[in-house]
């Protein structure tokens, strides 16, 4: 069975209690050619592979979850260490969230929202 790899580019955007997202397929992964939306604030490029598989007679195609998915690239944006966060801004709760992500730096992305970041973002 021979399969197919689609590769997709996901935005990530600041929502009420969760990040909104959109997704679309790309041809390459080259940052460089990346377009950012004005409100998204950062991205990741994954990959789905499908295949076509014959049931009873019909054909059905059938997909992967996320595979191969890139750091988080955050365009834009200032980085903060934990202890910046702690000395500067006196926000505990922010704080809190970033070391329960098992995170030693956060980011306060172009959009306004903050984000833990990852040793692997970019």
């Amino acid at each position: 069975m021979n399969h197919v790899r689609k590769t997709y580019i996901e935005f990530l955007y600041p929502g009420s209690f969760f990040n909104e997202s959109s997704t679309q397929k790309v041809k390459t992964r080259d940052v460089s050619k990346v377009k950012v939306p004005k409100n998204a604030f950062g991205f990741k490029f994954f990959d789905i592979l499908s295949v076509v598989v014959d049931v009873g007679g019909k054909k059905v195609k059938l997909a992967s979850e996320q595979t191969n998915v890139s750091p988080m690239h955050y365009y834009g944006g200032k980085l903060y260490t934990v202890a910046e966060l702690k000395c500067d801004l006196s926000n505990d709760l922010l704080v809190k969230n970033v070391e329960g992500e098992g995170c030693k730096k956060a980011i306060l992305c172009r959009t306004g929202n903050w984000q833990p970041f990852r040793r692997t973002d970019v």
